[in-house]
């Protein structure tokens, strides 16, 4: 593979590569972004130890609570370009489980500037699923598509796909056709590889049984093709059948074959180090993501951070999935930056809630229906933070087009129709009477 590959990006890598044209009409300027990357911070992280910095009160537990008696061992608020952050960027010179956070400093010392740090957004639940439904689709039904998804569809419907989920926690909707899933263990590779693998289950390993059982030759794979395809002509055909929603389906199934064609013969060659049987990595995800932008193969990727930040116990563990997570978010960056993607992109990292101000007697903290969200890269007002907690880490309302205080609570569906805003797309065709939250706009 030519430019920037996997192995680059994960060593530092180079940069130069120009991006392929996308296509979208005329805007006024700054020009919206067209592509997008989600970041899934799934479970739910404590702002104190990174967006609102707090030291152990009455009301807050900070992670202030967790120093070693290694003197190097130290929490402190350093204001990066004028903004401030938590941050403790000790390195145990041993144990690395035992690190805490400079992977964070690290991150926002480079993209401050473009980084917009929303406090305070209210999810509406204190359960995971519901929370996540809320904060990617702006409503509580599984049935509509995500804003990864509705940017796929707008930007991306001449691609061989518009959104690709790595993560398998998107919600596509109406829009299911022109998206598509790497599979829980990668099992997308499955169709691009000339010669399938899976991973048989326990007892055929054991019995030395190779999956799969049967492949179909070539000629047997197009009349399956050809008689499908076939079937959906003469079903257009049947009176009352071929209309309305029936006619939507059909439609979507023929497009959704074509899309897989094109995919299988365009995707093959940045497929190749996914392992089937097995879920990318963060850094590896990060990597793909930049790879399918770069290649025009979609317009949005969501992607799972791989942190478990729902800490029910032991909330010292928050300091190493944030200093994962953002490993991670500085290589996705630094892809897009490589590939000059990072002005055409808006990177949306999200979690479902935050944690209880104060710890349990676990030594742990647990739901909390509010939320922080980052926005970095195209079509953010970076170098900022928008909306607030109060002193009990609660959503304070705000000006919905400017972040400061205001009348209204900031709520998940003025979070994702301001992301829509924000990306040149009419949010009130997918969130009607949905005010956006317009305030981290460039």
């Amino acid at each position: 593979m030519s430019g920037f590959n996997r192995r680059q990006m994960l060593l530092g890598g180079a940069a130069g590569v120009a991006a392929g044209a996308i296509p979208g009409r005329a805007r006024s300027t700054p020009p919206k972004p067209t592509r997008l990357v989600i970041v899934r911070a799934g479970g739910g992280w404590d702002p104190t130890f990174c967006f609102e910095p707090r030291s152990t009160d009455a009301c807050v537990d900070g992670p202030d609570l967790d120093l070693s008696a290694d003197p190097n061992d130290e929490e402190y608020v350093k204001t990066i370009g004028g903004v401030e952050i938590q941050c403790n960027d000790y390195v145990h010179p041993t144990d690395e489980s035992k690190s805490k956070r400079p992977n964070v400093t690290a991150f926002f010392e480079k993209w401050m500037s473009r980084t917009a740090i929303i406090n305070g957004v209210w999810t509406g639940s204190i359960a995971h699923e519901p929370a996540t439904i809320r904060m990617l689709t702006g409503t509580a039904d599984t049935r509509n598509a995500d804003f990864g998804a509705i940017v796929g569809s707008t930007y991306g419907n001449a691609m061989p796909l518009g959104y690709i989920d790595i993560s398998g926690y998107s919600f596509t909707g109406p829009l299911a056709s022109s998206s598509g899933q790497l599979g829980y263990k990668a099992q997308i590779r499955n169709l691009t590889d000339a010669v399938p693998t899976y991973v048989p289950p326990g007892s055929y390993v054991d019995l030395g049984i190779a999956y799969p059982l049967y492949l179909a030759p070539d000629p047997d794979k197009a009349a399956i093709q050809a008689y499908t395809r076939a079937r959906t002509d003469r079903f257009r055909l049947l009176e009352g059948r071929g209309q309305g929603t029936n006619a939507v389906h059909v439609a979507d199934l023929v497009a959704s074959l074509d899309r897989a064609a094109r995919f299988r013969g365009e995707a093959a060659e940045i497929l190749t180090t996914l392992e089937v049987g097995r879920n990318p990595s963060l850094p590896s995800s990060a990597a793909l993501a930049a790879e399918l932008l770069h290649g025009n193969l979609c317009t949005s990727v969501l992607i799972d951070g791989r942190q478990p930040f729902d800490t029910h116990s032991g909330m010292p563990a928050q300091h190493g999935h944030y200093n994962g997570l953002f490993y991670g978010l500085s290589l996705l960056m630094d892809g897009l930056e490589a590939y000059d993607l990072v002005d055409s992109t808006m990177v949306v990292v999200v979690s479902e809630m935050t944690r209880t101000p104060k710890r349990n007697a676990e030594d742990g903290k647990d739901h909390w229906p509010h939320a922080t969200v980052l926005a970095i890269g195209g079509g953010v007002a970076g170098g900022r933070k928008y909306g607030a907690y109060d002193c009990s880490l609660a959503s304070l309302p705000v000006d919905l087009a400017t972040g400061e205080a205001g009348p209204d609570l900031l709520k998940y569906d003025n979070l994702v129709a301001g992301i829509l805003a924000g990306m040149g797309i009419d949010s009130e065709a997918w969130l009607p009477d949905v005010t956006p939250f317009t305030g981290f706009h460039a």
